[in-house]
């Protein structure tokens, strides 16, 4: 029964703030807009902080404007112990990574990459600065092919862990 305004803000890979915006969002309303129409002319990669002082559910949809396909995730959950639960990587399928640092100051982060039966695959640690942003292919960031499994994420703060999964074609796309 109230309104809200919701805040957006753009964060480049680095963690320096590129953009920022708000719209009110009506009592069960719905904010519906591009990165595009949002942030004009923004350029590069990064990730978006969203907030608002009302309980507010968020989610992301994402295309692939050259070869068509949608896809939609959830707002990402915040933690220190979270779990990816599926990687592929093969010559056909790839997995991308990103992990985002929402805090002020610096985490660092361990990234545990284990087979379907739980077996390490590799092991990487990284500190993401402040706002910063960790993002890769799982094939390239452990050196994997032909594998498939799950992502362990640990951290001495609290970032924000998303996974994307494309096929056919080698086109990055990260939130």
């Amino acid at each position: 029964t109230f309104q809200t305004t919701v805040g957006f803000r753009a964060i480049d890979d680095s963690g320096k703030q590129i953009g920022l915006a708000s719209r009110v969002l009506a009592p069960k309303g719905r904010i519906s807009v591009t990165a595009s129409s949002l942030f004009s002319g923004l350029q590069g990669t990064g990730w978006v902080e969203v907030t608002s002082d009302l309980p507010t559910v968020a989610s992301e949809l994402y295309g692939d404007m050259l070869y068509g396909g949608v896809a939609a995730l959830p707002g990402s959950k915040i933690g220190t112990s979270l779990v990816l639960p599926h990687f592929h990587a093969s010559s056909r399928w790839w997995t991308g990574l990103s992990v985002v640092n929402p805090n002020a100051s610096s985490v660092s982060v361990t990234l545990t990459a284990r087979s379907n039966a739980g077996a390490q695959l590799g092991q990487l640690t990284q500190t993401i600065p402040g706002k910063g942003k960790l993002a890769g292919q799982v094939d390239l960031l452990f050196g994997l092919s032909n594998q498939t499994g799950w992502i362990d994420v640990a951290s001495t703060g609290g970032p924000v862990a998303v996974e994307l999964t494309y096929g056919l074609e080698r086109i990055v796309m990260y939130l």
